[in-house]
């Protein structure tokens, strides 16, 4: 993956790490749902509600969605990079 990332110009050992950390992270089906804190909760399944929880989030799990949204969007733009450089820049 570092050699792919260099050849694109990014020679930042960080960047690739969190890059090949989401990426394993994520291609587990149960990490791309979002866990709720609390044993009778049911994981967030989709952006919308993780949306709509944020609304009602305190800190820290207000952060912690934000941060799983991102994840969560930075994955699937990567799943799904043809369509992508359609978008207007």
């Amino acid at each position: 993956m570092r050699h792919v990332f260099k050849q694109s110009g990014i020679d930042n050992k960080k960047v690739v790490d969190y890059v090949a950390e989401l990426l394993t992270q994520f291609s587990r089906v149960d990490r791309i749902r979002y866990p709720l804190p609390g044993k009778n909760k049911k994981p967030m399944d989709y952006l919308f509600e993780m949306m709509e929880a944020l609304l009602s989030a305190q800190d820290p799990s207000k952060f912690l969605i934000l941060v799983h949204i991102g994840n969560h969007a930075l994955f699937f733009s990567g799943l799904y990079i043809n369509q992508s450089m359609y978008f207007p820049k």
